[in-house]
């Protein structure tokens, strides 16, 4: 039997057109080609930037909305890779509460985790050196007076946590 399988990469989202291009959809085409079998979707958890998307005529759509079309589809194993740097609310309340919600819908529903989803270094899984030394490959070599400064969105999880771990990594 021949099962329809969907990968949804769901994104906070962004209302830079040029980040969307240079950020998002590399990522949606480095899966489109690692998993040929699958057809792949996006999803936006920010109502904010879907609204503005559809301002510009981007059609952009919530990940409950995507699942719906995917179950009437006929589609029977989905999954969900989400692009949330860490645990925080959007993830909790807008990527797991709406596969829990279709999660009987289908006959395998998968959620994979944010990057940084953990601190407690015995029982995590996350490298953050690896991830450091893979971050500091992207930016060009500083010279001595300059200083790169990253920023995360916040959240009142304690996941928040997870920001200084990375900076002592970095440290």
């Amino acid at each position: 039997m021949n099962e329809k399988r969907a990968i949804v990469v769901v994104s906070f989202g962004t209302t830079y057109i040029e980040a969307l291009k240079t950020c998002i959809e590399p990522i949606e085409k480095a899966i489109k080609e690692s998993f040929d079998s699958y057809t792949v979707y996006r999803a936006f958890t920010s109502v904010f930037v879907r609204k503005r998307l559809a301002e510009y005529g981007i059609a952009a759509e919530g990940l409950s909305e995507v699942l719906e079309r995917l179950e009437q589809e006929g589609y029977m194993e989905v999954i969900i890779v989400p692009t949330h740097i860490i645990e925080g609310e959007e993830y909790r309340n807008k990527v797991v509460a709406a596969a829990a919600e279709y999660r009987s819908r289908f006959g395998r529903l998968a959620v994979g985790r944010p990057l940084l989803t953990c601190c407690d270094e015995e029982n995590c899984s996350v490298d953050y050196h690896d991830i450091a030394e893979a971050l500091q490959t992207q930016f060009p070599q500083a010279e001595s007076d300059e200083v790169i400064v990253l920023m995360g969105h916040g959240s009142k999880c304690a996941q928040g946590s997870v920001y200084p771990c990375l900076q002592e990594a970095f440290d």
